[in-house]
C-alpha cells in the first residue's frame, strides 16, 4: 500500500475533492470507526479503574500517590508521582535491576512521602508470577530472588510507615501514617 501510494504521488495530477477523498477517505473512515468502537464498546470497569477512582476520591489534589504502572493514574487524577519509577516490571530488566529500582522506589517513598500507595496485597504472589511466567526472570533464579526480596522490602516499608485503608481486587491501598498492618478497614469503601 504505502509504496504504491508514493509511486502514485509521483504522477502529476490535479488536486480535486474527489481525488483527496479517494486518497484520505479510507484512513479517515478507519480512524472514525476505531474511535466509535472505543467509545461505544468500553469494557466494564477494571481493577485499575477502581483503584484510580478510589485514589481520585480520597487523595487531595496536592498529594503524591504511587501505584504500579501509575502513568494513567497521574494523568486522570492530576496527582503528583510518589516515585520516579512507574513500574515494578522494570525490576525484570536485568540482574541488577531489582536492587536498583527497588532501592529507588523505597528512597522516593521515603523522600516524597506519598499520601497513598497502591501495592499488591500479596507481594509474594506477584514475585511468583514473575518467577514462573516471565522467561527472563525464570531463567535467572538470582533475579527472581532479588525481585522477591525487593517486593518484600517494599511491603515491610509500607507496614512500618503506612496504614492499610482499603483493598481492591488484590491491591491494598496504603495511607501515610502508622497503624497495625493487619487492620485493613472493613468498610463498604474498603471492599469494592
Amino acid at each position: 500500500g504505502p509504496p504504491a501510494a508514493m509511486a502514485t504521488g509521483l504522477l502529476a495530477r490535479r488536486v480535486s475533492a474527489a481525488s483527496l477523498t479517494m486518497a484520505f477517505g479510507p484512513a479517515v473512515a478507519l480512524t472514525v470507526w476505531m474511535v466509535l468502537a472505543t467509545i461505544i464498546d468500553r469494557p466494564a470497569a477494571t481493577r485499575e479503574d477502581r483503584v484510580i477512582a478510589y485514589l481520585s476520591q480520597h487523595a487531595s489534589p496536592i498529594d503524591a500517590v504511587w501505584a504500579d504502572d501509575y502513568p494513567r493514574l497521574l494523568v486522570e487524577t492530576d496527582r503528583r508521582p510518589g516515585s520516579s519509577v512507574p513500574l515494578i516490571f522494570l525490576m525484570a530488566n536485568g540482574d541488577a535491576a531489582p536492587d536498583f529500582f527497588g532501592r529507588q522506589i523505597l528512597s522516593d517513598w521515603s523522600n516524597r512521602q506519598p499520601a497513598y500507595v497502591a501495592f499488591a496485597a500479596d507481594p509474594t504472589r506477584i514475585a511468583n508470577l514473575y518467577r514462573h511466567h516471565m522467561a527472563d526472570v525464570a531463567s535467572s533464579p538470582a533475579r527472581a530472588d532479588a525481585i522477591e526480596r525487593q517486593l518484600t522490602a517494599m511491603a515491610r516499608y509500607l507496614a512500618e510507615h503506612y496504614r492499610p485503608e482499603a483493598e481492591i481486587d488484590g491491591v491494598r491501598i496504603w495511607r501515610r501514617g502508622t497503624a497495625p498492618a493487619d487492620s485493613v478497614a472493613d468498610t463498604a469503601d474498603a471492599r469494592r
